[in-house]
């Protein structure tokens, strides 16, 4: 159902587009594999189609189970065998889909992620009024964790990191904050978010069973704008993914931006350019980890709250980071310009 109505709100605002502003110089969509109306327009009327691609049908330990995966995939090669133009969010990504659906490179381009900084900045919050976040006091150190919480984007090592902290007196007044719907897996994560309401148990469980009430706060899911008040309540946010975050998206990960667009110190797993790792140590910007350690996510937190200096010096390195190269602005500007190196 939701191919259908994504095809659908496709092809209304493609038709009110093309009558207020005429026919366009180029077509850019999401692309998934059902999605054929980008491509049957484009050729229609003869402009280049740029199809975004954040993933690729996803399988199971590299083998094609069902016929309905046959089927998504053949559908998805042909979508991407007549687009001009595939657009990534990583050179991983690229190299996966030229090596499954046998495309060569030069079509295919990697565009950072952004952020829109009109909505994550720092800024004071007020959050006193939320119940949930009465139990946090003016001198808490806050840790976040902001998004969706599939098993690939470390909620599992937080939660461990979180236990083994706690256990620690000389931790007492580090409190954390999770904000964001649960998935246990990836097959999870592509249901519907009726779905995730019986999650919540998982997160409210862990809270319950080891009598963490007044340090773990769980919020359940937030409205995308809202979550940014969230963010300049933490005085530190993790993002701990793990390595098999790779299958599960393209990379370059949006809340890392958003993280680092509000102003605070942050802590990322190092898994190369999934976590665009590379920028990040060369612009000092955030507290790089081994992935799939609470250990080494423990050492980082208590390293972020033993050395304001250093949390000071990653909020303002991050900041500036993000403002300056990952902004939509600078992703739509590479888009451009690819179009003009492709069409000169």
């Amino acid at each position: 159902m939701g191919d259908f109505i994504f095809q659908i709100s496709f092809l209304f605002f493609f038709i009110f587009s093309m009558i207020k502003n005429g026919k366009p110089d180029l077509l850019y969509a999401r692309q998934n594999y059902s999605g054929i109306l980008p491509i049957f327009f484009s050729k229609i009327l003869g402009i280049p189609y740029f199809a975004e691609v954040n993933n690729i049908v996803n399988q199971i330990n590299g083998q094609i189970r069902n016929l309905k995966t046959i089927l998504k995939i053949f559908m998805e090669q042909k979508c991407l065998y007549y687009a001009d133009i595939i657009v990534t969010p990583s050179k991983t990504l690229n190299q996966r889909i030229s090596q499954r659906y046998k495309l060569p490179l030069s079509k295919i381009y990697a565009v950072p992620n952004g952020f829109n900084e009109k909505i994550f900045y720092p800024k004071s919050t007020n959050l006193s009024d939320t119940p949930q976040l009465n139990k946090f006091c003016p001198d808490d150190l806050i840790v976040g964790f902001v998004g969706s919480m599939g098993e690939w984007q470390g909620i599992n090592i937080f939660k461990q990191s979180i236990l083994k902290l706690s256990s620690e007196n000389i931790n007492d007044k580090i409190k954390y904050l999770l904000v964001g719907d649960y998935v246990k897996n990836l097959k999870d994560m592509l249901k519907s978010r009726s779905d995730t309401g019986g999650m919540k148990d998982d997160i409210q469980s862990f809270i319950r069973d080891n009598h963490l009430e007044g340090k773990v706060i769980y919020t359940g899911h937030v409205d995308y704008v809202k979550t940014a008040d969230y963010i300049n309540t933490c005085d530190i946010l993790v993002a701990p993914y793990t390595k098999n975050s790779i299958e599960a998206g393209g990379g370059s990960p949006m809340k890392l931006y958003a993280y680092m667009g509000c102003g605070r110190p942050v802590i990322i797993s190092d898994l190369g350019e999934f976590t665009d790792s590379e920028a990040l140590k060369k612009h000092g910007a955030a507290y790089l980890i081994e992935p799939e350690s609470s250990q080494e996510l423990n050492k980082a937190i208590k390293k972020l709250k033993n050395d304001p200096v250093l949390s000071k010096k990653l909020s303002a390195n991050g900041k500036k980071f993000v403002l300056e190269h990952r902004t939509w602005f600078h992703s739509a500007k590479k888009i451009v310009s690819i179009f003009h190196e492709t069409n000169s």
